[in-house]
């Protein structure tokens, strides 16, 4: 289910104005807040470690615990199953890698059954470093590239490909002739990655600029192992620091995470996801400073406000069925509201108000920001929000 927000708050001069459009964002239910952008350092090595998540030379890497929340703005949404997870990562001359681990405390690695859906996890980067995407898969203007670890591909190239005859090597199957024949394998034949029977990778490096867009990258593999360890999942993830996106030295670029867990059924966009968190490669140096506006700026993005708003608030995406359609820009919010209402409709969020009643509810809802933003981050983007109008606009919206 899709997110965002409609209703009227008492304006300056006695005025009602629909004011629930201000920053439509995915709802995050009651994940642990994030509070700030976390900011991972790499740690730099002459040589890079063994594809093995337990290998002792992840223990001297620094890391971070993201919090993690349900993925909710694009349908079918739900998931949230995983809190968080721990990234951490490795960098050589030639190649980067990161360790993710998480809690679960089931195995799912054979989705043999419709019903039965696999363990996985992602890191999601932008294609492009000029500025930061949305984190909701990228867009048109600033794709995403995403790389999958699924434990399902783990146990193919561990065990061999998991079919179900090597699951259930005493099941008699009479009806189909050519049952071994590749060409009735649809999937297989169609070039689909899931279906896979001579992997060199458990990992899939994946692009995609917007939601329904996800694409396969054959020309930049990623290599990858996951283990079992306790209760605990621990993933490497290995490429080269060139290619797409490049990984050099001196640069920030933006991370995020999304965790699927099998055993609650999650699966492609029912899942745990994090927002935009900052990766700090060698020789990054200290963060520049920034003021109020550039910070709130830098939230509009992370929290992947302009999906919805568009960039630098400009609105236009649709939300059917909701009184005002489509989403209008931001750049009159300094005029009808007080820093304090504009707060309000961040932390405790609304519902949008339907067109017709009897209709569908509207894709888009405002969430209630308080469990997950801090203070210091909506004071910011607040400031930014109000920087959106310009002095010589007209009295008028």
């Amino acid at each position: 289910m899709r997110v965002s927000t409609r209703g009227a708050l008492p304006a300056r001069g006695g005025r009602m104005r629909v004011l629930s459009w201000i920053v439509f964002v995915w709802m995050a239910a009651s994940a642990p807040g994030f509070g700030k952008d976390l900011e991972l350092a790499v740690k730099t090595a002459k040589t890079a470690p063994i594809l093995n998540p337990l290998d002792a030379a992840w223990n001297a890497a620094p890391g971070v615990v993201v919090p993690m929340m349900p993925q909710t703005i694009a349908p079918p949404g739900g998931g949230g199953k995983a809190l968080s997870a721990r990234v951490k990562a490795i960098q050589t001359e030639h190649e980067i890698l990161f360790r993710v681990d998480w809690q679960d405390a089931s195995v799912d690695d054979y989705p043999s059954k419709a019903e039965n859906f696999t363990d996985a996890v992602a890191l999601e980067f932008p294609a492009v470093l000029s500025d930061w995407p949305s984190p909701f898969m990228g867009d048109a203007e600033t794709p995403v590239v995403i790389w999958r670890w699924s434990a399902s591909a783990q146990k193919d190239l561990d065990a061999g490909y998991q079919s179900n005859s090597s699951k259930r090597p005493r099941m008699a199957a009479d009806m189909y002739a050519y049952a071994g024949d590749a060409t009735f394998r649809a999937a297989e034949k169609a070039g689909n990655i899931i279906a896979n029977r001579r992997r060199i990778s458990p990992v899939e490096n994946l692009a995609a600029k917007g939601f329904g867009t996800l694409t396969v990258m054959h020309d930049q593999p990623v290599q990858g192992k996951g283990v079992r360890h306790k209760d605990r999942w621990y993933v490497v993830f290995r490429r080269s620091v060139t290619g797409t996106p490049a990984f050099l030295s001196g640069n920030r670029i933006p991370i995020a995470l999304a965790v699927w867990d099998g055993g609650s059924r999650e699966r492609n966009g029912i899942k745990s996801v994090s927002s935009w968190h900052s990766l700090a490669l060698a020789d990054a140096g200290p963060r520049p400073a920034e003021d109020a506006v550039a910070s709130g700026r830098r939230h509009y993005l992370r929290y992947g406000c302009g999906t919805c708003h568009g960039p630098e608030g400009r609105g236009g995406v649709a939300n059917p069925n909701a009184q005002t359609n489509p989403i209008p820009a931001l750049e009159r919010v300094k005029e009808g509201f007080t820093k304090d209402e504009i707060a309000k409709v961040i932390q405790d969020g609304r519902e949008p108000a339907r067109k017709d009643p009897n209709g569908p509810p509207p894709p888009y809802k405002m969430n209630a920001w308080k469990s997950i933003m801090d203070a210091s981050e909506s004071d910011a983007l607040i400031e930014y929000l109000f920087s959106l109008m310009k002095e010589d606009a007209g009295s008028e919206w």
